[in-house]
């Protein structure tokens, strides 16, 4: 929310307006007054602060005029869908009653038909833009700051009583006495993970986690970092990538081109020289390097979820050896040898279709093939179960166990 260029030259409420004029000592004050729509057969309360050179006046349904020093008005920031202004006196803050134009002391609110939870988040903290500062007041209930108010952004307080706070481009953490525990000197940061206490952090280049007490867990030697995904951080470091664990020990040195996080087997999968495979836990090889590529066969298994749901992956990869594929499982295991010029979705009878060396055919659910690869085209199968097939230029009709049911001898 940006800071309103001015304070009190509005209400918070809109309508139609009409035009009065106020005559106070030979000046002419111009009021547009905010009409609200009637309620119940009557007209309902109406009020408008506007500013002049040295004062604001604000007008009430009973056409009574208060003068209030446009210096001592602000907007409290929004948590609900109301808006509020308020008043800062000797050091402290009251809300601005619409209807009465009396101020009106914080946790009282209440009393002029509105709640403090409508303004006021789970740590009992508003966010008040003040009239000629640049950056927002945080306030208590009792209406005291409590918030150094020079930040540029500030969030809330954590389970122990932390908030992240940027001021410039350096983020640090202060207390609930706006003291700082970690000082003002990270580049980038976020949020301390309520799971394993780390934060992610940033400086001059360099990634790691601290801890909360400002404490180096993962060293900041890191090009790039990730997020845990099963208690593990994937780092790169000098364009190698391995995993670190949230303790700060290594489980796997930056050693790889590429690797993706572990799946529900513990695998994961790797990019050596352009060939890639997969590796266990400890790093060792399970399938080596030796695939020019590896992707998720989504049409041909379930997909799977490993922790937090963070990790998803499929349960069968397609892979590609000296230009031929086959489908290996999320164990290491081979399922279909890589033999195949293609290999296509399951269709809705179970089947998928192969292609080698130019010729189709199908195998089934448990990758049998059931129908070899002997034609040059094969159709989709039909709700008769029937598919188009050719053969040298001539058509025929096979049925799902690929009998001719029609001769292929047709053009």
């Amino acid at each position: 929310m940006s800071i309103p260029e001015q304070m009190s030259d509005s209400s918070p409420d809109s309508g139609k307006s009409t035009k009065a004029l106020v005559f106070s000592a030979g000046r002419i004050l111009l009021l547009v007054v905010i009409l609200f729509p009637f309620v119940g057969g009557s007209i309902a309360s109406i009020f408008a602060a506007f500013q002049r050179t040295e004062t604001a006046a604000a007008i009430n349904a009973d056409s009574n005029i208060e003068e209030v020093d446009p210096d001592d008005l602000h907007w409290i920031d929004l948590i609900s869908v109301k808006r509020m202004k308020m008043v800062r006196r000797d050091g402290k803050f009251f809300y601005l009653d619409p209807k009465s134009q009396k101020t009106v002391p914080i946790g009282e609110l209440s009393l002029v038909g509105f709640s403090d939870q409508d303004y006021f988040n789970a740590d009992g903290m508003a966010k008040v833009y003040v009239h000629g500062e640049h950056f927002p007041v945080w306030i208590n209930l009792k209406g005291e700051e409590v918030i150094m108010p020079y930040f540029h952004e500030q969030h809330p307080f954590d389970d122990y009583g932390l908030a992240l706070v940027r001021f410039n481009n350096k983020y640090g953490w202060i207390n609930r006495k706006k003291e700082f525990v970690i000082p003002l000197r990270y580049d980038m940061a976020k949020n301390f993970n309520s799971s394993h206490g780390l934060a992610w952090v940033m400086l001059d280049g360099k990634y790691g986690w601290i801890n909360r007490q400002g404490e180096e867990v993962v060293p900041l030697r890191f090009d790039a970092i990730a997020e845990f995904s099963n208690g593990l951080t994937r780092v790169k470091e000098n364009g190698k990538y391995g995993f670190f664990n949230a303790a700060g020990k290594p489980v796997i040195e930056p050693q790889f081109d590429e690797i993706k996080d572990f799946n529900v087997y513990d695998l994961a999968m790797i990019k050596v020289n352009d060939k890639y495979g997969w590796i266990n836990i400890k790093g060792e090889e399970v399938v080596p390097p030796r695939f020019d590529s590896i992707s998720e066969s989504t049409c041909h298994g379930r997909l799977m979820v490993k922790g937090n749901g963070y990790n998803t992956f499929y349960e069968l990869m397609m892979v590609k050896e000296n230009g031929k594929y086959g489908i290996f499982n999320s164990q290491g295991k081979e399922v279909l040898a890589p033999r195949f010029d293609g290999i296509e979705c399951f269709n809705r009878e179970s089947l998928a279709k192969i292609t080698i060396n130019g010729k189709q055919g199908f195998v089934d659910g448990e990758w049998k093939e059931i129908i070899p690869p002997r034609f040059d085209e094969v159709g989709h199968f039909d709700e008769n179960g029937m598919a188009k097939v050719k053969i040298n230029d001539k058509y025929g009709f096979i049925n799902l166990e690929g009998e001719e049911v029609i001769p292929i001898r047709f053009e």
